[in-house]
């Protein structure tokens, strides 16, 4: 939220257009769903109102201040959470992936013509004094392009219950996961071409969203046929990498009322409290710590964690096949070893952190989550052995 917030603020077209973009996503899922008409006509209906939106955007910059944006954005969770996915969560994410194909489209070709040169050094050290070592660290920085746990989450919260049938999940899941990969390999170079005292200044006074649009731009200014000057470029970019966090902010709030819902389900559907049964709730509730935390600025000081955390949830969603492989009698080996090495990782990572935040920085709330968060891992690793081979024969999944 801050980061979508800070890009506002420094980019003000962006923040208009994301509120047009809301209001386009709206119209077209109503067209889709309610007048039933086809995918392709709300699809070409949709992708107009899209370039409407950046159009009118550039037009009309809304300027707020940064407080004022997040207060915006968390009354905007708070209705994207509660409303049905086929209103606003759907058609967002829907339309959200042509920014993504232009972006991958434009960040691609735009390096072929521009043919940058790396500018950052490929190597300084094996220990960062901010980070800690290349081993755990590289592994938990480069998250969502390599493996993400909260992948896991939405995988299961939100994604399942829009395929259209259960063999869609390979092409969907696998294919997704390649095209962040492919994100994450223009996202490295967007801030490596650039020249390092830009890349700091950007990255210091307009945040992370910036220096990645302003990379990119540059490829994008380079292509040909498109005849894009820099500046409509990185608005773009911009506006795109806007979209699609606040795609996450509403998917986690989403996520966290069901969480917080299945904590209160009964067995009996006719004996569910109003915890359980009252998604504003929920909602409420999410929504509140979240501001509390922004507000108070801990958010900066939970940073840290984030990485270790997203990698052990990654982890544990593979310990979970591989128990299901393994209590089904199928073949668990291929993912058994990235298991493994997953919680190697995270493991080390978080005894990393539990030692630097009690011995060097004392920041023991840190200190504390990490050393939670590690026991947590080992006693599920224990649990899910036991299933695996102590009980192997006795096993019953169904």
């Amino acid at each position: 939220g801050i980061i979508i917030a800070d890009t506002f603020v420094s980019i003000p077209s962006v923040g208009s257009s994301s509120i047009f973009f809301i209001i386009a996503a709206v119209i077209f899922g109503i067209l889709l769903n309610k007048y039933k008409l086809s995918l392709l006509l709300s699809t070409s209906i949709g992708i107009v109102l899209l370039v409407l939106s950046v159009i009118l955007g550039q037009m009309y910059p809304l300027i707020l201040s940064k407080e004022i944006w997040i207060i915006i954005m968390f009354i905007y969770v708070f209705i994207a959470s509660v409303v049905p996915v086929w209103m606003l969560l759907q058609p967002r994410d829907y339309l959200n992936s042509f920014f993504l194909y232009a972006i991958l489209f434009g960040g691609l070709v735009g390096v072929l013509f521009s043919n940058p040169s790396m500018s950052l050094p490929v190597f300084t050290s094996f220990y960062i004094e901010k980070l800690g070592f290349l081993f755990p660290i590289l592994f938990i920085t480069v998250a969502c392009g390599a493996i993400s746990g909260f992948h896991s989450i939405v995988s299961s919260g939100t994604t399942s219950k829009q395929l259209d049938k259960e063999s869609d999940a390979k092409f969907i899941g696998y294919g997704g996961m390649l095209l962040e990969g492919v994100l994450a390999v223009i996202a490295m170079l967007s801030v490596s071409t650039l020249p390092m005292d830009k890349y700091l200044a950007i990255l210091d006074k307009e945040g992370p969203v910036s220096a990645f649009s302003t990379g990119v731009a540059h490829f994008m200014e380079n292509i040909p046929l498109l005849n894009l000057d820099f500046n409509s470029a990185k608005s773009f970019i911009a506006l795109g990498v806007a979209a699609f966090a606040l795609t996450t902010l509403d998917t986690s709030t989403r996520l966290a009322r069901y969480t917080f819902q299945e904590f209160f389900e009964h067995s009996d559907k006719n004996e569910q409290s109003i915890l359980a049964k009252n998604r504003y709730i929920g909602t409420t509730i999410t929504v509140i710590i979240a501001a509390a935390l922004t507000f108070s600025g801990q958010t900066i000081t939970l940073w840290p964690i984030f990485g270790s955390a997203n990698q052990l949830l990654a982890a544990l969603a593979l310990l979970g096949i591989t128990v299901w492989l393994v209590g089904t009698k199928r073949s668990y080996a291929f993912s058994f070893i990235p298991t493994v090495f997953m919680f190697l990782v995270t493991l080390t990572a978080l005894v990393m952190l539990t030692y630097n935040n009690i011995i060097i920085h004392q920041n023991y709330t840190l200190a504390v989550i990490s050393l939670l968060l590690s026991i947590l891992a080992v006693l599920l690793w224990i649990e899910a052995y036991k299933v695996m081979f102590a009980k192997r024969n006795q096993i019953n999944i169904k």
